[in-house]
């Protein structure tokens, strides 16, 4: 794709000026997620092609701030380049796949959603070790309604949506951001916006997101489930 018909040649560059520093800030994030065997700079450049992308694509008409729509694409980049990374992301891909499959099974036999004693037991894990699979499996999941949205992995989105009488599919994982779920995102609330990129992207836990917004976990939970209907309101066409 050409350069954006959006910006101006002048204000594309000032645009990649001003935003440098949110590729690094991203890749780094990311990064302590990684194994050390990811580059941080093959993070960084993936991630700058991410941020040009968002420039060539801004339509400034469909009411995204700039800036969450590159945080969107920035992200997507990086995450794209990880899931082409051989043997690292077929390792990470099992772990999710294994993850959820053990979710799921437990799910139907207890018919509720398991702890996380319950899902390391299963498993045949420690604790900590399953919360380290846990950890290393998000890099595939933006929003999924299987993702627990507390501390303890007892209450999921697809829990809170349900107790508010929503129809939920079993999961929604990103395995390309389309330009509806960047739009989805970009035009929520900001707070809710804020929660959402912060917890499924950055891997960042409700407790420690409520005390950056000043408000308690409960309602940073609170606040995830209200976005998670939102967008997916909007991408069935119901806003």
């Amino acid at each position: 794709m050409g350069p954006s018909m959006s910006f101006s040649l002048a204000e594309r560059d000032a645009l990649i000026l001003d935003h440098v520093d949110l590729v690094r800030i991203i890749a780094r994030r990311l990064a302590r997620r990684l194994p050390s065997s990811v580059d941080l700079d093959e993070l960084i450049s993936v991630g700058t092609i991410g941020l040009i992308d968002a420039i060539d694509r801004f339509d400034p008409l469909r009411g995204v701030p700039f800036k969450g729509f590159a945080d969107i694409r920035i992200r997507g980049s990086m995450v794209d380049y990880l899931r082409g990374i051989d043997p690292v992301t077929r390792a990470v891909r099992r772990k999710y796949d294994r993850l959820e499959a053990a979710r799921v099974h437990l799910r139907e036999k207890l018919k509720r959603t398991p702890d996380r004693e319950e899902m390391a037991a299963y498993l045949e894990l420690s604790v900590d070790a399953y919360d380290d699979m846990l950890d290393q499996s998000r890099i595939f999941t933006v929003v999924s309604t299987s993702t627990p949205l507390d501390e303890e992995g007892s209450t999921t989105i697809g829990d809170q949506i349900s107790a508010g009488g929503q129809t939920v599919e079993d999961e929604w994982v990103a395995r390309e951001l389309t330009d509806e779920m960047i739009t989805a995102i970009g035009n929520l609330p900001e707070k809710e916006r804020f929660v959402i990129t912060k917890y499924y992207l950055e891997s960042r836990t409700l407790k420690d997101i409520g005390a950056e917004l000043g408000v308690t976990e409960s309602r940073a939970c609170q606040l995830a489930k209200q976005g998670t209907v939102r967008m997916r309101q909007r991408l069935m066409g119901r806003e």
